[in-house]
């Protein structure tokens, strides 16, 4: 009397294998490396890490040659677990970049429309209420007696003030979450610049991986595109001129403070990046270092002259 033999086809993560009557009788063997293995292991999601035939996975992976021994198979399933663990944290954080990213860029497109808007509402209504433009302007109109018979220079008014409401709530969404998910990009550049550098770049993870020297002309492309090919003068800073320790200093002073801003931003980014701690030495340096920039070289002069005395 015949038997029919039992024959399984097992897909591991670390290979195919065929077995037959018990007896291991062909296989497909992924590459002895962590990459390899996690594109397997991300291509497909049913995929058993070991959790329930630890033996069985333990001897197929001896038998095949896929491993030698016991405490290699523990060592490259370690290896793999927690580069899958650290792939996973990456993504769920990635979504909430993306989250922030979204959130300051709405903000951009309501600035947009509230300065569109606020113009117009000038245009309109500027006769009336000479010398006042916007925020003024919608406050005269929507508290003006006489202009409570134009209705719809009203609901104007109020739906422009309502925009700039939402804007507010959104900033202060980014705020909050800037100050979790990247502490100390925020504490250097600020909540709103923080997010429009990430942004700008495409991500948190893409802002740490920028030299300085990058971070610091982000947003002036179409200037650093004039200097590589008409020979204009190179920009000193991008949107990084936002910042006000750039924006409120000399113009002689703003390329050497943006430099050290960019220094200290590119630093803040690598750090939010691999760790959840904030560092508030960063900014106490910065700021240290541009209050020397502002002095007058005399005075520095005279500093330097009293520490060698």
């Amino acid at each position: 009397m015949k038997t029919s033999n039992k024959i399984y086809n097992v897909h591991l993560w670390f290979g195919d294998f065929k077995i037959e009557n018990g007896t291991l009788v062909g296989s497909t063997i992924v590459k002895k490396n962590v990459d390899s293995i996690l594109k397997r292991i991300n291509g497909s999601d049913t995929f058993n890490l070991d959790k329930n035939c630890r033996n069985l996975f333990r001897n197929i992976a001896i038998s095949s040659g896929f491993v030698t021994s016991d405490s290699e198979y523990v060592e490259i399933l370690r290896e793999v677990t927690l580069e899958l663990a650290r792939e996973r944290v990456v993504e769920a954080e990635s979504k909430k970049d993306q989250q922030i990213i979204q959130s300051v860029e709405t903000i951009d497109d309501i600035d947009e429309s509230i300065n569109l808007l606020s113009e117009r509402l000038t245009e309109w209504q500027g006769l009336k209420f000479k010398h006042l433009k916007g925020e003024e302007l919608e406050r005269a109109i929507i508290s003006s007696k006489e202009m409570r018979c134009d209705a719809l220079a009203v609901d104007f008014a109020i739906m422009i003030t309502r925009l700039r409401e939402t804007r507010q709530h959104i900033a202060d969404h980014i705020s909050s979450e800037m100050s979790s998910f990247a502490p100390n990009l925020t504490n250097v550049a600020g909540a709103l610049l923080g997010a429009r550098l990430m942004s700008k770049s495409g991500g948190l993870n893409n802002l740490a991986k920028m030299p300085s020297s990058t971070v610091q002309v982000i947003g002036a492309s179409k200037a650093l595109f004039r200097h590589l090919r008409y020979g204009t003068k190179p920009p000193k800073h991008g949107i990084i001129y936002q910042h006000p320790l750039v924006n409120r200093s000399e113009a002689s002073q703003r390329g050497k403070i943006a430099r050290m801003l960019a220094s200290k931003i590119s630093i803040a980014a690598r750090l939010d990046n691999y760790s959840s701690n904030l560092y508030p030495e960063l900014l106490e340096d910065l700021e240290r270092k541009i209050e020397k920039v502002k002095k007058p070289p005399s005075k520095v002069v005279e500093e330097n002259a009293d520490k060698t005395s």
